[in-house]
C-alpha cells in the first residue's frame, strides 16, 4: 500500500501545476486583501513570508503546511498533511490559489479561527 501511494504522489507531481514562487524577502499584505500564495518546498524558511503558505514535501509526499498567522500575532501555523496522524488538513490547489480544510482554530495564543480558500482568509464567526 505504501508503495502504491509513493507511486501516487511521484505519478501526481507530473501534473500538479507549477506554483508561484514565493520571494525570499518577507512582505506584510495589505491590511485589506490577506490573500496567500503557496510553495512546495523541501525545508521551511527561517524568514517566512507572510503571504506564503508553504508546503513542505519530503520525497513526493506532502508532510505539512506551515505559514504565517494571519491575524498579525507573527507565530508560525503547521497543519499536518500525513494520514497517519492527527489532526489531519487538506488542501486544494485551483489556478494557483489553494484551499485548506477543514478550518484552523489556534487553541493557544491569539485563538484565531479562520479559513483560507481560494488563497483568501475568511474569518470564522464564532
Amino acid at each position: 500500500m505504501k508503495l502504491l501511494m509513493k507511486l501516487w504522489y511521484w505519478l501526481r507531481s507530473f501534473f500538479r501545476p507549477a506554483p508561484p514562487a514565493c520571494s525570499g524577502k518577507v512582505q506584510v499584505p495589505e491590511q485589506d486583501s490577506e490573500e496567500f500564495r503557496f510553495s512546495i518546498i523541501s525545508e521551511i524558511p527561517e524568514l517566512p513570508n507572510k503571504d506564503c503558505i508553504y508546503i513542505l514535501n519530503e520525497g513526493y509526499i506532502d508532510e505539512s503546511l506551515s505559514f504565517v498567522c494571519p491575524c498579525g500575532c507573527d507565530s508560525i501555523i503547521e497543519l499536518n498533511l500525513l494520514e497517519d496522524s492527527k489532526p489531519l488538513w487538506r488542501y486544494n490547489t485551483d489556478r494557483n490559489k489553494i484551499t485548506i480544510s477543514p478550518s484552523v482554530w489556534r487553541t493557544v495564543g491569539c485563538k484565531s479561527h479562520f479559513f483560507i480558500r481560494k488563497g483568501k482568509v475568511e474569518w470564522a464567526q464564532d
